[in-house]
């Protein structure tokens, strides 16, 4: 569908460049050729101007604002989707639009959003708001009752009422990120939430009930880079992924605020006190990096419990010097854990043992597919202790100033090495893929074929020892 580009011809007195007297309005006509999507361009029209639509504008689907400077819209009848951002939108009168179903208005100065601004709202499903700093009345949210989309990011929603999005049991997606919001509600609607940015202290029960509400898809909340030191109880029912990175949680986390969680991300947090964790029988992956708590936990450390359904745990940057024996013996389910950019030196016989055994257990029917121990302090590892305990398949020690690797590590259970900057041998390396031991580069580097190497994987030389 090809799109056409309005022109807009404004009065004789504006063509002229005639200074226009403070009460002159101009009624600006638009029209263009017959089609069903419109691009207006390069358009100005102050408070005082009026619109005229000519010919198939009246029939338009999907209108298009571009480079405009516009007080107000003009009444578009019957399009579908209106997009109207950085237009300098002070007002959006009654009746604006009468089917629209899209609409984006972000980046303006908007300061009033009539309620009637659309004449049929229960066709609304996606309304962007972003960046309208001015806009301070939201009652027009309460007639949009089948609104799917609603982004308010980058506004100034100190004080908004969330209860105007009671009347969305539709919303799926709900941004309102980096909006100065300090206080939350209970019930608060949306399928996939994003707080960002705020300056949210405490989350109160109930805030997330994604429970009975939503019969597809998962629920997601992000209230990453907040303030938020406290968490009550049942805070949220059935979310799926919960995401405060970067708040100021200490020992704030009620011991059931959490329901239903599989993912939780907790990073930069210092966090003292782990009893909500036992509770989170359902969480598959946990993010606790930079939290200073572990530098600490050097003797017993039973942090972790039984979370028996635990697949992935993050770990790295916490300047953990020693894993405590028995740290990890509850996480029978463990399949990568990342212990990356800590200062390790040693690791003790039996710390991925596990106290349940199976039947015809055998350290590689439990393996754990991969351990990264990239840019530690190890210098040299003992290999046979993976025998006491869960075998590694994939074990990665990139920037550590390990000098040698043994090539009999297939019978600890070992199929895949991580050796970029170590002090490991070119030779060693022939030696490790002569044993089918796999030999990788460090996460999405590329390979290195400037330097001393071995099919890519840098390496030390011979020459250099």
């Amino acid at each position: 569908m090809n799109q056409v580009s309005f022109v807009f011809l404004v009065s004789l007195a504006a063509v002229l460049m005639l200074p226009l007297p403070p009460a002159f309005a101009a009624r600006i006509p638009i029209f263009c050729a017959p089609d069903t999507s419109c691009t207006v361009e390069n358009v100005t029209a102050t408070e005082n101007d009026s619109f005229q639509l000519i010919g198939s504008i009246l029939q338009a689907y999907s209108v298009a604002f571009v480079n405009c400077r516009l007080y107000s819209l003009p009444q578009i009848p019957q399009a579908r989707q209106v997009y109207a951002s950085n237009s300098d939108l002070v007002r959006l009168y009654t009746s604006t639009f009468v089917n629209v179903e899209y609409l984006d208005v972000s980046y303006n100065h908007l300061e009033e959003f009539s309620s009637s601004a659309t004449e049929r709202p229960d066709q609304l499903r996606n309304l962007e708001l972003q960046g309208n700093v001015a806009l301070t009345n939201f009652t027009f949210l309460r007639s949009l009752t089948r609104l799917n989309t609603l982004n308010m990011a980058e506004m100034n929603l100190e004080g908004f009422d969330f209860d105007l999005l009671s009347s969305m049991p539709r919303l799926s997606n709900l941004n309102m990120s980096h909006s100065n919001i300090s206080e939350l509600s209970a019930n608060i609607s949306g399928r996939i939430v994003d707080l960002r940015g705020n300056a949210i202290t405490r989350i109160v029960s109930n805030a997330f009930p994604c429970y009975n509400r939503y019969n597809y898809g998962e629920c997601k909340i992000d209230l990453s880079n907040n303030n938020i030191s406290n968490i009550e109880k049942d805070a949220f029912n059935e979310v799926s992924y919960v995401n405060l990175k970067n708040n100021n949680i200490s020992d704030g986390i009620h011991p059931n605020a959490f329901k239903g969680v599989t993912k939780l991300i907790l990073s930069n947090n210092d966090l003292s006190n782990f009893e909500f964790l036992q509770q989170l029988q359902t969480l598959r992956t946990l993010n606790l990096s930079y939290v200073p708590y572990f530098s600490r936990c050097t003797d017993s450390c039973n942090v972790f419990g039984t979370l028996r359904n635990l697949e992935i745990l993050d770990l790295s940057n916490n300047e953990i010097t020693e894993l405590p024996v028995g740290i990890f013996s509850g996480l029978v389910s463990l399949n990568a854990l990342n212990l990356r950019k800590n200062s390790i030196s040693y690791i003790e016989y039996g710390t991925f043992a596990m106290p349940i055994r199976e039947p015809n257990w055998s350290p590689n029917s439990n393996a754990i597919a991969e351990v990264d121990l990239s840019y530690n302090r190890i210098n040299a590892l003992d290999f046979s202790l993976f025998t006491s305990g869960r075998s590694i398949g994939r074990l990665l020690l990139h920037g550590n100033l390990i000098q040698y690797i043994p090539d009999d590590l297939a019978q600890f259970g070992l199929s895949t090495l991580g050796l970029q900057n170590t002090q490991v041998t070119c030779a060693n390396l022939v030696n490790l893929k002569l044993k089918s031991i796999s030999v990788v580069n460090d996460h999405d580097d590329k390979p290195v074929f400037n330097k001393p190497n071995v099919r890519g994987i840098p390496c030390i030389s011979q020459r250099n020892k």
